[in-house]
Formats: C-alpha cells, sequence, structure tokens
C-alpha cells in the first residue's frame, strides 16, 4: 500500500475507474491496455506497483518500482509507456489528462448587412475539444454590434457564460450583426477557456453595414467610377472623343463622366434586349453649359436618325433640358426640367404608356402625355454627349445612370434619391 499526504492519482481502465491512493490495484479486462492519469499535487520519487490479475488462471504479472518523475506538471501528448512480461504481455500507456480547444473557422466575413437591420444569423464557427479531459469555457465576447450564441437553442447576446465541452465533442457557435450606419464593423470574438497553451482564442469578424436605399433590379447601372462597365456585367459601354472623370455629387473623385461643352465626346451604352415600353432613368447631372440642340442623352430605336427615340438636350433658356421623343417621323417636345448650372441635380424619367414623367431632386413632378411617344422595345443606339456625331454635346458631369425596365414607385424614388444624395 502506498499513501502520500496531500497527492492524489486517478486511474481510468476502460469503463472502470480507480480513485485511490493505493501504489497497488488490480485490473480484471486484460484487454484493457492504456491508463490515463492526472495528479493534483507533484508526485516525486513515488513507487508504485501495478499488478495484473488473470481470473481464469490467477496468474499474477507485475510491473514493480516504476518510478513516475512528475517534479514539473506533464502537458500535452507526453506518454511514458512500460511493458509488461510472461505470456500475456501488453503494453500500459501511462498519458496525462488536459483539454485541447480546436475553433474553426479562425475568421468570418458576414458580407453586406442593411443598415439598421440585423443578419440572419447563419454564420457560424465551431469549437471542438480535442484532448481527453473536461474543456472549461469561462467565456465568450463579441464585439460592438455583433451578437453570438451556444448552439441552436442558446439565445443571442453579446457574450456568452460558462460552458463546458467533454472530451471529443464539440458546439456550434452562431454570429449575427446589426451594423447601425453605412461601415465596416470589424473586431474579435474572444474565448477564454483552460486549454493551457490556448487559454485565448479568437475569431475574427467582419460586415459591411450598407444602405437599404439602393434599388438593384435595373436592367443597367453606369457608376463612371473611372470606367464605363455596367454593374449588371450585360452592357458594358465605351467612349469616344475626349471624355474624362471627375468628383461626383458625393464628392468621390473619378466618379462621374465629364462632357466639354461643343464637342464630340460622347459614350455609347450598350444595345438593350428588354421591351422599354415602361421604363424608368435615374441619374444625377451637373450641368456647366447648355444652349439650343446641344446634346445629353438618348435611347432609341436606331439612333437619333432612326424610328423612335427619347432624347434630352439643352435650350436657349440657361439651366434648362427639354425632353423630346419620335415616333415614326416625327419629334415633338414633352416638357423642359430646370437644372442649374454648375450644381448637382437628380433627375427620374419615366415613360409610361403614352406619359412622360418628370421629377427633380424628388420633387416637382412634371407629368404629360407625349403627342409621340416611341415604341422602344429593344432599344439598339442609346448615347451619352454628342448623340448626332456634329460636335454638339452639352456641357456637364453626370453620375449614377441607372435604367429600370418598369415604373419606381414614390418610396423607391426618394429611397435612390437619398442613398445618393450630396
Amino acid at each position: 500500500m502506498w499513501e502520500e499526504e496531500g497527492a492524489s492519482l486517478q486511474i481510468n481502465w476502460g469503463d472502470k475507474v480507480v480513485h485511490s491512493k493505493l501504489a497497488r490495484f488490480e485490473v480484471e479486462d486484460m484487454n484493457v491496455t492504456k491508463a490515463n492519469w492526472e495528479y493534483l499535487d507533484n508526485l516525486t520519487g513515488t513507487e508504485v506497483t501495478v499488478k495484473f490479475v488473470n481470473l481464469t488462471e490467477d496468474t499474477e504479472y507485475k510491473i514493480e518500482n516504476v518510478i513516475l518523475n512528475m517534479d514539473t506538471k506533464i502537458t500535452g501528448n507526453n506518454i511514458n509507456t512500460v511493458m509488461l512480461s510472461g505470456s500475456n504481455s501488453g503494453n500500459v500507456a501511462i498519458t496525462d489528462l488536459a483539454p485541447e480547444i480546436t475553433v474553426a473557422p479562425l475568421s468570418l466575413d458576414l458580407g453586406e448587412v442593411g443598415e439598421t437591420t440585423t443578419s440572419d444569423g447563419s454564420d457560424n464557427f465551431v469549437i471542438t475539444n480535442d484532448g481527453n479531459k473536461v474543456l472549461n469555457i469561462s467565456g465568450i465576447t463579441s464585439p460592438t454590434n455583433y451578437e453570438i450564441k451556444w448552439g441552436t437553442g442558446g439565445s443571442w447576446s453579446n457574450s456568452i457564460s460558462t460552458q463546458t465541452l467533454t472530451a471529443s465533442n464539440s458546439e456550434t457557435v452562431y454570429v449575427r450583426v446589426t451594423p447601425p450606419a453605412i461601415a465596416t464593423y470589424a473586431g474579435n470574438i474572444v474565448i477564454s477557456n483552460d486549454d493551457a497553451d490556448e487559454s485565448t482564442v479568437n475569431v475574427s469578424v467582419t460586415a459591411e453595414g450598407v444602405s437599404l436605399n439602393t434599388i438593384t433590379d435595373y436592367i443597367a447601372s453606369y457608376k463612371f467610377d473611372n470606367d464605363f462597365t455596367d454593374e449588371t456585367g450585360n452592357y458594358d459601354a465605351s467612349s469616344s472623343g475626349s471624355v474624362t472623370f471627375g468628383d461626383d455629387q458625393q464628392g468621390n473623385a473619378n466618379s462621374a463622366a465629364e462632357f466639354t461643352y461643343n464637342s464630340s465626346d460622347k459614350v455609347t451604352l450598350g444595345s438593350f434586349t428588354e421591351d422599354l415600353g415602361t421604363f424608368t432613368i435615374s441619374f444625377w447631372i451637373y450641368p456647366t453649359f447648355y444652349t439650343s440642340n446641344r446634346r445629353v442623352f438618348l435611347i432609341s430605336n436606331g439612333g437619333y436618325s432612326g424610328s423612335d427615340f427619347m432624347r434630352l438636350q439643352g435650350t436657349l433658356s440657361p439651366n434648362k433640358l427639354r425632353i423630346t421623343t419620335k415616333n415614326g417621323s416625327g419629334e415633338a417636345t414633352v416638357h423642359e426640367i430646370t437644372t442649374p448650372y454648375n450644381a448637382w441635380s437628380h433627375i427620374i424619367i419615366q415613360k409610361d404608356g403614352s406619359t412622360i414623367n418628370s421629377w427633380v431632386n424628388d420633387a416637382g413632378l412634371q407629368s404629360t402625355v407625349a403627342s409621340r411617344p416611341p415604341v422602344l422595345n429593344s432599344p439598339d443606339t442609346n448615347l451619352i454627349g454628342d448623340i448626332s456625331n456634329s460636335n454638339q454635346s452639352s456641357g456637364f458631369k453626370m453620375s449614377d445612370l441607372r435604367i429600370f425596365d418598369r415604373l419606381l414607385n414614390s418610396t423607391e424614388r426618394t429611397m435612390v434619391y437619398d442613398a445618393e444624395k450630396p
């Protein structure tokens, strides 16, 4: 018998657990070959005798005078192996008991989330205990604007209190975010636990708060962010003349196409395949100079000399754009829009059957039944600037041109304006 004051030894043999300070213990199952131990105090130079008893033959196989040198705590997978002798010999592996935390993945990108709304909560990471002892998690905290929950049955909170994971088990931690504004939100979820070499584990999280006011079912969208690409990828544009890029209405550099007065500057949009019998066109314009017949925009079948179009052009009156339409051989004025020089204005134009409606800065509705409403079932020639190839572009900048094959309602028109206004 062996005892030592204040020392404790735990032995697990298969399903049998022996809690004892005895230096001698018996095992009935000869198939058990591993003993796991842990200690609460150092055991130095202790003589331990391990005795196996074969119940059928009552033959003893002994390991005597095995010295367990535990001057320092053993961690990780440090293993001492001793050999049995005799016809029924085998191995006894003496290993330490310890938790081992594994977290995957260690980073989460929750993507774009509408400002003031909450993500769907499907993003997650998994905590696994790869050790052979219970893992104690003292707490999990999330960064500002994020919430977490322990498993599917947990409650959403900015922190999770004490949890445990038994050996070889795991649990899923779910993550969601509520961005309060249009910005990037990044930080770390911190997991505090009793793994000896990983007592703190960080999971990095990031999300992008975006505007709820952006309507995205357009057939074409041109930001003019230093290029002429269509955000949908369907109708990329090209330029001729000397079109340059300037600041847009929100002060973003190289985010507006700039056209010189009385020049050949022109942007050729794609050939739309959609039926635009009904449409909405939204854009921002910064005019520097209009005069009679100086061009701004054309959407048409066959171009300026084609059968059907709607166009915008300058007038002799300062600060005014004229909407005209053509159906067949004749062109007629619809109405004029006031857009002050050297200032940004937001324009929405809608065609609803024969009726042309326009708004400036989400106000001032003008509604006119066009005498020559165009038929634009698949407009193939769509231009900005010098639409008649006669060095007759107006002087202006344009940004955020979006074309829809439907009518935006009043709420949507306001949403677009609010999202893009200076």
